[in-house]
């Protein structure tokens, strides 16, 4: 276990330290180490006054020379003798970590030998390289694993003999991942001395690759597929008949290399000429550019566009013209409308059993033919046709007609402009001529407009000698008038203060102080030793009321501030605190939570330094 550091806060009594419980809990922890490692001590053999124990950590001499840094796990010496000796015996040096940092590290400032005694064979380190040498062979071996040389990270090369030897490999050579293989290059002139079986050079005055065969050089590149003998028709007359297990064979012209750019890039590049925006067409003779002629898609680019409904094919519609309005012979009065005529049947009401005429005796009114009407005070004079009765009944001096299709019965009509396809977006574009053009020109019966209010009006309120710079344009009395603007700018800083009633030490209470919706607080003072904690809502109070001292909330526990003081004291919170209320609707109330620390009975007033952020 690692020593145990009591965290004993930044000042006295500030209380941003480690708590009692948890500075005594650290104290016996480290006490509990050491009396383990006393015990060990106490239980260790003694004999010949030499103490024999395991030591776990650093060794020193007895003068304070460090021979094991127990830190870095390394034997710094430094060690008496220069040789260690072991007579019939061997010396070992192992490790008793298995894991991937088992490691053994040997170093010195000049050479590192390992060499059997005879001075024959020996492995040497030193700045100028590695040295493997031997008066015999030099065998590498593993346990059927493979045996890996690597390369010069400078030139990248890996150099196996000399001019003058052979490097025989018996056995198969594999070499993976290599990019080429580079033989020795000669003029024709140059290799004409070499006459070894199987030699293979590059022949720089023919520029091809040549190899010694059967008595005489032989060409190994050829250029065309017609220079070889196929005398065991091994060479395939398709494409198909050939295994492409590397994908040499393309599939697409993209994956050619074009290096003289034989291939088009744009299909423009095949056929010259055109316009910009033409468009490639086919006819009887071939291929040409020539100018687009297709739908643009609108309504308006149709050409002669039909003016009647059945003119587009609609066979379902009832046309203005298809509506009528005809009266049946009396009887019970009706309305009937004929869905597939567009046609309104009125059937007025049997009036035969009624009076059509009245004959008057009296002598005094005379005789009325006709209609008569009574005026309710004992008078009657004949009745006038279209005034005082109907001479015909026509579909407008009906009463309570339906205002929807619906209203009528109809079932199947269209009832929504958005249930048709396509429309056009003019009124032109839908044949109409006869439609109001938006021009107030084009209206009849135009109302006066009124001419109070002009623009020497406006003048009169805005171009006034008495604004300055800063003036505002306000109602007032019924009228608008340039004032002086108040109120606005950079809010100032105030103090918000609240007192707690009457707590007991190391009580705690709520506490709400009137300040703003938004503000940054600056400073927190209490009069005596407290616990003050800010809040956005008094549910968030509540939930954080029982969390100890020294306990950090968690980020979304709605806690703005939090401070312990030791008295009358001022904590300045820097940088500011960025306060808000979030109740619904959020209030100008700050909630606080306060705990009495001064060690006896009383109030607590908590005054806050606040900048105003919000209205």
């Amino acid at each position: 276990m690692a020593k145990q550091t009591i965290n004993l806060g930044t000042s006295a009594n500030k209380g941003d330290g480690d708590p009692l419980r948890t500075a005594f809990d650290k104290v016996n922890d480290n006490f509990d180490e050491l009396y383990v490692d006393l015990k060990q001590v106490k239980s260790a053999q003694t004999g010949g006054g030499t103490l024999i124990v395991d030591t776990i950590g650093s060794v020193h001499a007895t003068d304070s020379t460090l021979l094991v840094d127990g830190n870095n796990s390394k034997i710094t010496g430094p060690l008496a003798s220069t040789t260690w000796d072991v007579t019939d015996n061997n010396i070992e040096i192992t490790t008793t970590n298995t894991g991937v940092n088992a490691n053994i590290t040997i170093e010195a400032q000049g050479l590192v030998t390992l060499q059997e005694s005879a001075a024959e064979d020996y492995v040497q380190v030193s700045q100028n390289g590695v040295v493997l040498y031997s008066n015999s062979d030099i065998a590498l071996r593993t346990s059927g694993q493979d045996i890996h040389i690597g390369y010069d990270t400078q030139s990248g090369n890996v150099e196996m003999g000399h001019n003058s030897s052979f490097v025989n490999i018996n056995g198969t050579l594999n070499v993976n991942a290599f990019s080429k293989l580079v033989p020795p290059s000669y003029t024709t002139a140059g290799r004409a001395g070499f006459t070894t079986e199987g030699f293979m050079v590059v022949n720089t005055t023919l520029g091809h690759l040549e190899a010694y065969v059967n008595g005489a050089w032989r060409k190994m590149t050829l250029t065309d597929v017609g220079e070889l003998t196929d005398t065991g028709g091994v060479i395939p007359t398709d494409l198909s008949d050939i295994t492409d297990t590397t994908n040499l064979i393309k599939t697409d012209v993209s994956q050619l290399a074009d290096a003289t750019n034989l291939i088009a890039t744009n299909i423009g590049d095949l056929l010259p000429g055109g316009n910009l925006s033409d468009v490639l067409t086919r006819s009887a003779t071939g291929y040409a550019w020539t100018a687009p002629n297709y739908f643009g898609g609108d309504f308006a680019d149709l050409g002669t566009t039909p003016t009647t409904l059945a003119g587009y094919g609609i066979t379902d519609a009832v046309a203005l013209t298809g509506l009528s309005v005809s009266t049946a012979s009396a009887g019970s009065a009706a309305l009937a409308y004929n869905n597939s005529t567009g046609a309104f049947t009125f059937t007025p009401p049997d009036l035969s059993s009624y009076l059509t005429s009245y004959t008057e005796t009296d002598p005094v009114v005379g005789a009325i033919t006709g209609i008569v009407k009574a005026d309710g005070a004992g008078n009657i004079s004949a009745a006038v046709a279209g005034t005082d009765y109907l001479a015909s009944v026509a579909f407008s001096d009906l009463t309570s007609t339906p205002t929807t299709i619906a209203g009528y019965g109809i079932t199947d009509a269209v009832e929504d402009f958005a249930d048709l396809g396509t429309t056009p977006t003019t009124i032109a574009g839908y044949g109409i001529t006869d439609a109001f053009d938006g021009d107030y020109n084009s209206l009849s019966n135009q109302p006066t407009i009124p001419s109070a209010y002009t623009d020497s009006d406006v003048d009169t309120h805005l171009n006034q000698s008495n604004p300055t710079d800063g003036y505002v344009l306000s109602w007032t009395s019924g009228d608008y008038s340039w004032v002086e603007q108040s109120g606005g700018g950079a809010s100032s800083r105030s103090t918000a203060t609240g007192t707690t009633g009457s707590l007991a030490d190391a009580a705690q209470a709520d506490l709400d102080i009137t300040g703003f919706k938004s503000y940054m607080v600056a400073t927190i003072t209490t009069d005596r030793a407290a616990r003050v904690r800010l809040y956005t809502t008094a549910a968030a109070r509540t939930a954080d009321a029982s969390r100890a001292e020294g306990v950090d909330p968690t980020s979304d526990a709605g806690v703005i501030a939090e401070v312990i003081t030791t008295g009358a004291e001022t904590v300045t919170i820097s940088p500011g605190a960025l306060g808000f209320n979030l109740e619904s609707p959020p209030t100008t109330n700050i909630p606080c939570r306060v705990t009495n620390k001064s060690g006896g009975a009383s109030t607590v007033q908590v005054s806050l330094h606040v900048l105003q952020l919000e209205a």
